[in-house]
């Protein structure tokens, strides 16, 4: 990972709990992970509604109508069977 070792996880830890202070690191690796879980959330958020406005518009095609009934003609009379 990145080429860091044991020694220089253990120097930036110790770097980060000399700005932090020991009952803060706790605290900012908790925001960290909250805040890689909502990155998480709102990338599959994006990648999510693609896909079903795609089966969506497939799904929501309307069926073909019958055809409407012929308009009468004007000046022609029809008159029903007895």
């Amino acid at each position: 990972m990145f080429g860091l070792g044991a020694p220089e996880l253990l120097i930036v830890l110790a770097v980060v709990m000399l700005l932090f202070g020991g009952a803060k690191v706790p605290q900012l690796a908790r925001s960290l992970g909250l805040a890689k879980k909502e990155f998480e959330a709102a990338t599959d958020d994006t990648v999510e509604p693609q896909k079903t406005v795609s089966t969506t518009v497939v799904a929501s095609t309307p069926a073909p109508a019958a055809p409407a009934p012929a308009a009468p003609v004007a000046g022609s009379t029809v008159q029903p069977k007895a």
